[in-house]
């Protein structure tokens, strides 16, 4: 088994990187699992689990964080995206939508999500996080492009 301590990790890393800096903003990993559940670890200390929660009831197949919007988006095993954050330090899951089939690769930049499906084909969705309407039910955040 390998073992390796963070600050191994980093010199292995910036020496791979060339000139560019270290990035050592990241706190936490994020995980999803099997049934619907967020796990952050400190990446600090591993053997800690920071926070869990369940988030949707099935397995979850890719979980990425939209730095943007300050919120995360998964995919689910039944070919759900779904958007969610916190407020008031409870999670909260702000839309789901259906895809109907299932996603290889998800790539988040800036607002955009960004699918890629087994048919070479490709999804944009857009995230707008400023809404206008009082109502939450009402509030879309994720937009196909």
């Amino acid at each position: 088994m390998l073992s390796m301590k963070c600050s191994d990790a980093t010199s292995v890393f910036s020496s791979d990187m060339g000139d560019e800096p270290v990035r050592n903003e990241d706190r936490f990993l994020m995980l999803g699992l099997s049934k619907g559940t967020i796990v952050f670890i400190d990446v600090k200390h591993f053997t800690e689990v920071y926070a869990r929660f369940s988030i949707i009831t099935s397995a979850i197949k890719m979980v990425r964080e939209v730095i943007a919007t300050r919120t995360f988006v998964l995919f689910s095993e039944e070919f759900n995206l779904t958007l969610f954050g916190f407020k008031n330090s409870k999670s909260v899951v702000l839309q789901t939508v259906s895809l109907f089939r299932p996603v290889m690769e998800m790539c988040v930049s800036g607002k955009s999500i960004i699918l890629g499906f087994s048919s070479g084909d490709t999804e944009f969705f857009w995230i707008d996080s400023d809404q206008s309407t009082e109502n939450e039910h009402e509030k879309t955040y994720i937009s196909k492009m």
